[in-house]
């Protein structure tokens, strides 16, 4: 009966050790899944800022090259408004001068 109490001892002492073993790596696993999931989490996090930078970055490079193309259109429009304006001042300064003239000369006249 010795040999068969050994026998007994030790297929119940490896079966609570399996056990344990078997609930350890389960609640390591479980550890290291949640340390997985942490990490995760926190690099989403960083590329997820990343990349709202560089997109608040690319917005600002648009809205300046867009200033810049509006700033020449309205530069362009102004010289072309000055080029129009310069024939119609120069008609009316001649106009304006003649009737000055003219005013002169029917005071002179009198």
């Amino acid at each position: 009966m010795d040999i068969v109490s050994i026998i007994i001892g030790v297929v119940v002492g490896g079966a609570i050790a399996g056990g344990l073993v078997a609930m350890m790596m389960k609640k390591g696993a479980s550890s290291k899944g949640n340390k997985i999931i942490a990490d995760a989490k926190a690099e989403g996090e960083v590329q997820r800022k990343e990349k709202l930078l560089q997109a608040k970055e690319k917005f600002l490079q648009l809205k300046e090259e867009h200033e810049k193309v509006i700033n020449d259109r309205e530069r362009k429009i102004s010289d072309l408004e000055n080029q129009l304006k310069q024939p119609v001042q120069s008609i009316v300064g001649y106009y304006y001068q003649g009737a000055v003239f003219a005013a002169h000369r029917l005071f002179e006249l009198r």
